[in-house]
């Protein structure tokens, strides 16, 4: 059995820490998007932009917390993640996580994210064991 060197080492290490990541990510955000309460939030405004180089679009909005405004609730305003400019003026869906923030439940990301992320894990494992088979 040879050593790998230091360059293999490193490749190795970037590529499972990438996918510890994206996994951690996909469960961060499945979890992020199915717990809170279900409710409705009205998408106020969006700033941002969708492309290549950009941070995203980020939206914000009002829904209500603590049952209805009769019965003691409140307004509460933040940003609505998931939401998109196609959404202002709209009424959407979204899990409530107090008074801070919103999120749009998508199956999208987590999915997306969980699949780069177990690939990456199983790719460095793969490149691991070949760095170090005798040959």
């Amino acid at each position: 059995m040879r050593r790998p060197n230091w360059v293999q080492v490193a490749l190795v290490a970037v590529l499972f820490l990438a996918g510890a990541g994206m996994t951690f990510g996909a469960i961060s955000s499945w979890q992020d998007q199915h717990s809170g309460v279900p409710g409705k939030a009205k998408v106020g405004s969006c700033t941002g932009h969708q492309g290549r180089y950009s941070g995203g679009v980020h939206c914000s909005g009002t829904w209500i917390t603590g049952g209805s405004l009769l019965a003691g609730g409140q307004v509460a305003f933040g940003r609505i993640e998931g939401a998109s400019k196609g959404d202002v003026g709209k009424t959407i869906d979204v899990r409530i996580h107090g008074t801070d923030h919103a999120t749009v439940p998508s199956i999208t990301t987590p999915i997306v994210l969980g699949i780069l992320g177990i690939a990456s894990l199983v790719v460095s494992v793969l490149v691991g064991v070949a760095f170090v088979r005798p040959r």
